[in-house]
């Protein structure tokens, strides 16, 4: 199988899951807001969808700070590749929280996991009223899904 996504300027893009393919065959779309009653981020396929920056959607993260805000607005900060793992680290422009996207491929079995991460750095609570570790957008039926959630707190 193959899983593949690209990093865009305000989101993670849901590119293709499916069976191997050459890279070089991808057609990557460019994505245009369809009306103004549909944002960009609605009609995206993202790996993570969040609340804020004009998204209508169901999304899977929303957070509420001290202060009474709700929208994040989240950026790509880094990525790491390691043999079979690889994570995407992204940081708000305003508060002290990161969300890591963490996959690792099993591939003698042809699966892969991923998992959502989100560290609060700053000395303020953050409330999460909604927190999923996986948004998966595909076309067509036919698909199994197993979906186990865990959540762990941690203080840092």
């Amino acid at each position: 199988m193959q899983y593949v996504f690209k990093i865009e300027e305000d989101f993670i893009r849901h590119v293709y899951f499916g069976e191997k393919i050459p890279l070089e065959d991808f057609k990557l779309e460019e994505i245009r807001e369809v009306s103004s009653n549909d944002s960009i981020y609605d009609v995206a396929m993202e790996e993570l969808s969040y609340h804020g920056k004009l998204r209508f959607k169901e999304t899977c993260l929303k957070a509420e700070f001290e202060d009474g805000t709700r929208d994040l607005v989240l950026k790509f900060k880094d990525v790491k590749v390691e043999d079979d793992y690889v994570e995407v680290a992204l940081q708000d422009e305003h508060y002290k929280v990161e969300v890591k996207l963490k996959y690792i491929v099993y591939e003698e079995e042809d699966l892969f996991a991923r998992c959502v991460e989100v560290i609060n750095f700053g000395e303020e609570r953050v409330r999460f009223e909604k927190l999923f570790s996986f948004e998966l957008n595909l076309d067509g039926l036919g698909y199994y899904i197993n979906n186990v959630g865990v959540i762990g707190v941690k203080k840092v």
